[in-house]
């Protein structure tokens, strides 16, 4: 992952095995804009799968905390927005930011203890 600046290690599913959410404030984002947020699922100790939600239209994370929202006992994941096109915060020559500046937060609400 390019750029990690924060990750947070938590037991999203309840299963045990703590997984990784994890921000990159300067990643690729030219080729790669999805790394800006990854979730990293604990699949056998110490293995992980990525799983990259497509939120980079979203914001630009520079910060994250996790807390249990809506109060369902499992942990969401709250992702504050810092985007700009100032050319001092962009970190690619030819890439021209997409990101949403008028919504400050979002919340990625955990559904792992929903029924299918």
């Amino acid at each position: 992952m390019n750029g990690c600046s924060k990750a947070i290690a938590a037991d999203f599913k309840h299963n045990g095995s703590l997984d990784i959410a994890t921000i990159a404030y300067f990643a690729d984002f030219k080729y790669h804009p999805q790394e800006g947020f990854t979730y990293l699922e604990q699949t056998n100790p110490n293995q992980f799968t990525a799983h990259e939600i497509p939120i980079s239209n979203y914001g630009r994370w520079l910060t994250m905390a996790v807390a249990d929202i809506n109060q369902d006992g499992y942990d969401d994941i709250i992702l504050g927005n810092f985007s700009t096109t100032g050319r001092g915060l962009v970190n690619q020559s030819g890439y021209t930011p997409m990101w949403d500046m008028h919504i400050p937060v979002i919340v990625l609400k955990n559904n792992a203890g929903k029924s299918k």
